[in-house]
């Protein structure tokens, strides 16, 4: 199967790589010798397997997606694998790859699927959050049920939605969805306080994520009952440039005014449909200082 838009990982604690390819399935491979340990096919998938020996057969994307891994200090004495579809179906998967030679049914921990969840294009991460759970966090990704860009906070082990966060931001008419998010840890202790994440729309949004209760998890910034993103993305006549993809975060390491500031960069686009092929439109290169307050203005 071709692999396209999914990033080989490689866990060292097995020496192993997993990666996931348009045949349908999620592959694991000896890193010594290349050879395939394993293979495992979403149940998402399922009824379409049979394009793939159609005579007539045009490439569609089946698990197109990307795969993060967890670390056995993440998840004690396991390595847990998450991937998603991307480009071939609303879904992703958590499985335990922690002795990939013996992968068994057992090891499928878990499949979700959602109305929050569109194609998962972006790359989830794993951290500890306030609330004790160990969590994949992801962007919900583009064509879910209501076009709206959404952060959900998923529990590794089980595969439940600890809290889907809604920005408020899309409709049908004016589709949305959240792209590759980024962690911060505000006071050092382990776990993540802050996420920051672009949309469809150009909104760049702060999400945090600092109390215990999960309830409590929301957008930085509120008008009235409305929530308000950390920055938009506009060209100079004021055209919202897409956020497509993920973002950097840094302190700045010299001295003057903004010495052990927060900045947060980030470039806008999009390769998502056909028609942006041909796009002309302008795009750029953002950096962004996190003083505590929104960003407005390209100035």
């Amino acid at each position: 199967g071709d692999i396209i838009d999914s990033s080989p990982t490689y866990v060292p604690d097995n020496h192993t790589l997993i990666v996931v390819a348009n045949d349908g399935m999620l592959h694991g491979f000896d890193a010594s010798n290349g050879q395939e340990v394993f293979a495992y096919v979403p149940s998402a998938v399922y009824s379409r397997l049979a394009d793939l020996s159609d005579p007539a057969y045009d490439h569609a994307f089946f698990v197109d997606g990307e795969v993060v891994v967890s670390t056995r200090s993440q998840t004690p004495s396991q390595n847990i694998a998450v991937a998603s579809l991307g480009r071939g179906g609303k879904a992703l998967v958590g499985l335990d790859v922690t002795t990939p030679s013996s992968f068994a049914a057992s090891d499928v921990l878990w499949e979700l699927t959602d109305a929050d969840l569109g194609h998962v294009v972006g790359k989830p991460f794993i951290a500890k959050v306030n609330n004790g759970d160990t969590a994949v966090i992801v962007g919900n990704g583009y064509n879910s049920a209501d076009e709206r860009a959404k952060l959900l906070v998923i529990d590794i082990t089980d595969g439940s939605i600890i809290a889907s966060i809604d920005t408020g931001a899309g409709s049908a008419a004016d589709t949305n969805g959240l792209s590759t998010p980024k962690g911060w840890d505000e006071d050092g202790d382990g776990t993540v306080d802050t996420v920051y994440a672009g949309d469809l729309l150009g909104n760049l949004w702060k999400f945090d994520l600092s109390a215990r209760n999960p309830s409590q998890w929301e957008p930085s910034f509120k008008q009235g009952r409305t929530y308000e993103p950390f920055f938009i993305a506009q060209d100079s006549n004021g055209n919202r440039q897409p956020i497509t993809s993920g973002v950097a975060i840094g302190l700045n390491p010299r001295g003057g005014a903004t010495a052990g500031q927060r900045f947060v960069l980030f470039g806008t686009g999009r390769y998502l449909t056909a028609a942006d092929q041909s796009s002309v439109a302008v795009n750029t290169w953002y950096g962004l200082r996190d003083d505590g307050s929104q960003v407005g203005g390209r100035s």
